[in-house]
């Protein structure tokens, strides 16, 4: 998705668009709607600056415009797991950038809310953070999650194929 809105804004701007004013997109694009715009404006901010890796407020509002939900910088909005994991496969799918501590807590935080032990492995890089880390139940889990990557679908059993179903909602 991202990649296919630069590209698209490349084509019609030319590559100076990326040095445009937030407030030049609404006159140059008229017809846009509000969530396009917030997700032009996530776009420019990944661009040009690591602060969507390494601040959990931008990242926030980042994962809010890319799943088009409102972004209202002064208010936490507590997005969903699932939209952060869909925003983190956009990001990476833009650029690849080693997500800061203060995000890794941010994304375990909203995890064990929504009662996670283990984090599904394309967030596995949160793992550290995430409470129950050293409980059997997490042990076993996170070396389910292990062995499945290792195996074959022939080899999996009808467990590893629903765990795996559970792991991979992104």
């Amino acid at each position: 998705m991202l990649f296919d809105i630069v590209a698209s804004l490349t084509n019609k701007f030319g590559k100076d668009w990326i040095n445009f004013d937030p407030e030049t997109f609404p006159i140059l694009l008229p017809k846009t709607n509000e969530y396009s715009m917030e997700i032009i404006n996530a776009l420019l901010v990944l661009i040009v600056s690591d602060a969507g890796w390494n601040n959990p407020f931008i990242f926030e509002n980042i994962v809010d415009a890319l799943n088009e939900n409102s972004v209202i910088p002064e208010i936490v909005t507590k997005p969903s797991l699932l939209e952060i994991a869909f925003t983190i496969k956009e990001m990476n799918s833009l650029r690849r950038i080693p997500f800061g501590e203060d995000v890794k807590k941010y994304i375990a935080a909203i995890a064990m809310d929504e009662l996670f032990i283990v984090l599904p492995e394309e967030l596995s890089f949160a793992d550290k953070y995430m409470e129950h880390q050293e409980s059997d139940l997490a042990k076993k889990l996170l070396s389910l999650r292990k062995n499945l990557q290792s195996k074959e679908l022939s080899d999996a059993t009808a467990f590893d194929i629903q765990y795996g179903k559970l792991l991979s909602f992104v």
